[in-house]
């Protein structure tokens, strides 16, 4: 991996490009499976734990930049 990291900000310069240029079909999809799932509880649980995570993260983010 570490010969390939010259390659990494291009890559995530791509990756941004691509969910910028795509983002509108990808809500929409992720918005059909959400409300195709949104009756199983198994479902439900693994996004309040992802949101959970994710919020954490952010909190942790904020506090280390300050």
């Amino acid at each position: 991996m570490e010969k390939y990291s010259w390659l990494l900000p291009s890559l995530e310069k791509a990756k941004k490009k691509y969910r910028d240029s795509h983002r509108d079909e990808l809500n929409a999809r992720s918005r059909q499976y959400y409300d195709e799932h949104k009756d199983d509880e198994v479902f439900r649980q693994k996004c309040r734990e992802r949101s959970r995570q994710y919020y954490k993260n952010k909190k942790e983010e904020k506090t280390q930049t300050i």
